[in-house]
């Protein structure tokens, strides 16, 4: 039998057709960070040798900001703020931004920002119609958005304060959003995942490090979205210590088609808070674990414990190994381990593919990878 396969692959370089490359070294004819922006245009690249830059950087242009030497890093002892990005296309890797990354202005178009194998303190990137995309970076506190993929990143959270990815604001795009192989830790009472927007979302193999009487996870929608599936899977939820809780809070009881599958509580008596009369929410092999079965570090379900194959035996959940699905983090296709890889001078930072595809349909999968 014979079956046509098209596949739609978008891949994000650093390079340009017939872009400018500039430069910048504290001893170059581009010294800053920004006296480069100002002299670039949109599709250029701006290259920085690392060393530490103490400036204000404002972006507003199409551009890609790399570090000049493989695998270093250049420090931005200042902020990076995107200032009215409609339609601009962004790519920033290998910088220290020391005072975060944020957003400003009015923005009436679509825009795309990426960061990757970068830090920042934090990143506040709700608009509406921004997409963002942060790959195998380290945000210390907290990251906003409004749509996009946040995926492989690490949120350590910092004493008083705490580690966070927050999908809110109004967004004017009609993609899917996705927060996906993050490792989070929060320091005191709140939660590691806040939803609180109306569009589809998905929250998976992330694992969340809560500290005593806190969610893991708290939704808060006003209204039933789309008819598409929200999805919460194979997460691992840990509570060091406290008393036990509701692992995923549904604050405001509204109703919507969601999945909850395959995830761990560690230190938690429930699942996921809810009316009586949520028919939309499908829930299945969802397990309450003891802390000795998991790797306290990485959230690595540890072997021979009853997480070994315990998910969803649907082939659509099948391990890495395609052997049955094992719960937790670092469960299914789309496991932690596809994020805790070194990166390399060229990455796939994240690929969206079907789980199950009928015969004879079309199979679309979608990809987003960097090359310096």
């Amino acid at each position: 039998m014979k079956r046509n396969i098209h596949l739609l692959l978008a891949l994000a370089t650093a390079s340009s057709i017939q872009a400018t490359d500039r430069v910048v070294s504290p001893s170059g004819t581009y010294n800053t960070i920004s006296s480069a922006i100002a002299a670039s245009s949109d599709g250029d690249r701006v290259l920085v040798e690392p060393a530490n830059y103490t400036e204000d950087v404002l972006l507003g242009k199409s551009l890609s900001i790399l570090c000049n030497q493989e695998g270093g890093r250049y420090k931005l002892n200042g902020s990076l703020t995107l200032v009215a990005p409609s339609g601009k296309d962004i790519l920033i890797s290998g910088i220290r931004v020391m005072n975060g990354v944020g957003v400003s202005g009015t923005t009436t178009a679509p825009g795309t920002f990426r960061m990757v194998d970068s830090y920042a303190s934090h990143c506040n990137l709700e608009d509406p119609y921004l997409h963002v995309e942060l790959y195998r970076d380290t945000v210390a506190v907290s990251i906003f958005f409004s749509a996009g993929t946040v995926a492989g990143n690490i949120i350590p959270g910092t004493s008083g304060g705490g580690g966070a990815i927050v999908l809110s604001g109004a967004s004017q795009l009609v993609k899917e959003s996705w927060i996906i192989g993050n490792a989070i830790s929060y320091q005191y009472n709140g939660w590691g995942v806040s939803i609180t927007t109306d569009a589809v979302f998905h929250v998976e193999n992330n694992f969340i490090r809560k500290f005593p009487g806190a969610v893991g996870m708290t939704i808060s929608r006003s209204q039933e979205p789309a008819a598409s599936i929200s999805t919460i899977v194979n997460n691992t939820f840990y509570m060091p210590s406290g008393a036990p809780t509701t692992c995923i809070n549904n604050a405001n009881l509204s109703r919507f088609n969601l999945l909850v599958k395959n995830n761990v509580m560690v230190g938690y008596n429930a699942v996921i808070s809810q009316d009586n009369g949520w028919t939309q929410l499908v829930g299945s092999h969802n397990l309450f674990a003891a802390p000795s079965w998991i790797d306290l570090t990485t959230g690595q379900s540890l072997a021979a414990t009853p997480l070994i194959d315990a998910g969803d035996p649907d082939p659509r959940y099948l391990d890495l190994d395609l052997t049955t699905n094992d719960v937790g983090c670092y469960g299914g296709s789309n496991s932690r381990a596809n994020f805790t890889t070194p990166m390399g001078s060229a990455v796939v930072g994240f690929m969206n593919a079907p789980r199950v595809v009928a015969q004879g349909e079309t199979v679309n999968i979608s990809a987003t990878g960097f090359d310096r």
